[in-house]
């Protein structure tokens, strides 16, 4: 069952990128792309999981059939660690300075507040005086 999702979701991403050839840079094409990035990433992803969780839930027949359950729910917790690890160290890296920011977000990120219409006539009273 999970390789015939898994044949489906590449079937999908192959057809999905060759008809976005034809459209080049042009927004349906950069859609269709993406459509089959996640086509192909979802081919992989059931998988992967059924495998690294596949052994938490087969009943322990011995005390070392227990010990491999323990040990498969410690490296099921040590790969979620490793990539939230992974994810935050990336966010991470790309809010130092991945991509310069827009001039848009410069003007509007250090735009000083200015006050009520009401409150710059009393400062300009205040400073004739």
């Amino acid at each position: 069952m999970i390789g015939q999702l898994t044949s489906l979701a590449l079937m999908i991403a192959a057809l999905l990128l060759v008809l976005s050839l034809p459209l080049g840079d042009g927004d349906a094409g950069k859609a269709l792309r993406r459509g089959a990035a996640f086509a192909f990433v979802m081919a992989f992803v059931p998988a992967t999981l059924l495998c690294l969780v596949s052994p938490l839930f087969r009943p322990p027949h011995s005390t070392a059939g227990a010990i491999e359950l323990l040990l498969a729910a410690f490296g099921a917790i040590g790969v979620l660690v490793v990539v939230s690890l992974a994810a935050y160290g990336l966010l991470n890296l790309r809010g130092r300075g991945g991509s310069q920011p827009s001039a848009h977000a410069d003007r509007y990120r250090y735009a000083k507040r200015r006050p009520p219409e009401h409150e710059r006539e009393e400062h300009h009273g205040r400073n004739e005086d």
